[in-house]
């Protein structure tokens, strides 16, 4: 975290030490988690401008953690802290990992936001921009692009990049961020956009 300087991510400061405990000392973000923002919304999904906001800000600090080498490997709506003022903040590095020139292989990060690549272990930074498609998708419809009761059932479905906008919440949903989604939740990473890529899409 050293690395990662930027107004979208949370600041370290410091690290003690004792006999007993490791401390971390970091910025404190007066606000909430983006996941209880978007639960306590009676609509069960938020606003495209208010999601624009925040994707736009998740995008600038993922960018700057893979200008840096360092994939999060755990994008999720619950690692994600909106201040007060409406800025964003990007948190909870504990599955991060620096990138050298190999790939990651480990299987990381939380099933429903998990790029195909992960499960295939063989990934980098792409693996991020995947679970932002992702949270879009949820955050302007209510809905996971992929649903399944067993991990067994959800794999193939992410492998294979099954999903639609099938759900009668997409009715209401601009042409324009439909085409992100389709953009972002693309199995091969070649065609993926990248993180700079997508912030220069029209929906922006």
């Amino acid at each position: 975290m050293h690395k990662l300087d930027h107004p979208n991510i949370v600041n370290y400061h410091e690290t003690y030490d004792d006999s007993k405990q490791l401390y971390l000392v970091m910025e404190f973000v007066e606000g909430r988690e983006l996941l209880e923002i978007f639960t306590e919304d009676s609509r069960g999904k938020l606003g495209e401008k208010e999601v624009a906001g925040y994707m736009e800000q998740l995008l600038k600090a993922l960018n700057h953690c893979h200008a840096n080498g360092v994939v999060h490997r755990d994008v999720k709506p619950a690692n994600i802290m909106i201040t007060n003022s409406g800025s964003l903040r990007l948190l909870d590095f504990g599955l991060s990992k620096i990138q050298e020139s190999k790939s990651l292989k480990t299987r990381a990060g939380t099933p429903l936001f998990m790029a195909p690549e992960v499960l295939a272990g063989k990934y980098g930074a792409e693996a991020d921009i995947w679970s932002v498609g992702v949270m879009l998708y949820v955050l302007v419809s209510g809905h996971y692009p992929f649903e399944a009761t067993r991990a067994a059932e959800l794999w193939p479905l992410i492998k294979e990049g099954r999903w639609s906008f099938n759900q009668s919440a997409f009715d209401k949903v601009s042409p324009m961020c439909k085409d992100l989604i389709e953009k972002l939740l693309v199995v091969d990473v070649k065609k993926r956009l990248t993180g700079q890529r997508a912030l220069e899409h029209p929906w922006f």
